[in-house]
């Protein structure tokens, strides 16, 4: 008969630092996420932009530049900003539930996830046309003018900067 010891080791916590290396992980992956889909809003803005400069001159042949580039990436990079977002918006979830306590920078952070999923939705009602364009301009316009306000995207930005930080100093 042979006895063995086995040396049994009490839980020391290592399951909760897998858990937030993990929830970390995903909120960068989401952060990752959403500079991708941004990449389509800075070819348009750079298209928008330049159909302004005058087609006289030395940047008439820039704008043209410009405005077959954007024409010959627009669908592609279209469909990577709506597929890249709704992916952040799925890691961006798994990363809250994660990360979720009952501390100031969770809160925080769900307040940041809030505005997004607000900007998704919008999205989603001009993607699938859920209001038609023809039937009610103004409300489409409205919807259009909100997906596209540089205020919303700054205030995801400085509110998750704050979330950030006080994670950091957790």
């Amino acid at each position: 008969m042979q006895f063995s010891i086995s040396k049994v080791s009490a839980d020391d916590g290592d399951d909760d630092d897998d858990e937030n290396d993990a929830a970390n992980s995903l909120g960068w992956a989401a952060v990752g996420l959403l500079v991708v889909s941004t990449i389509y809003i800075v070819f348009y803005q750079s298209f928008k932009i330049t159909r302004k400069i005058s087609n006289e001159g030395k940047l008439s042949s820039f704008k043209d530049f410009v405005a077959k580039v954007f024409r010959a990436v627009r669908k592609p990079l279209l469909y990577i900003h709506y597929f890249s977002g709704l992916a952040a918006l799925g890691v961006l979830i798994a990363h809250g539930i994660l990360l979720s306590r009952d501390s100031a920078a969770s809160t925080i952070g769900w307040a940041s996830a809030g505005i997004y999923i607000f900007y998704i939705l919008t999205g989603l009602i001009l993607w699938f046309k859920i209001i038609t364009p023809k039937r009610t301009k103004k409300l489409w316009k409205v919807v259009l003018y909100v997906h596209r306000s540089l205020l919303l995207f700054a205030a995801i930005l400085a509110i998750h900067i704050i979330h950030v930080a006080l994670v950091g100093d957790d």
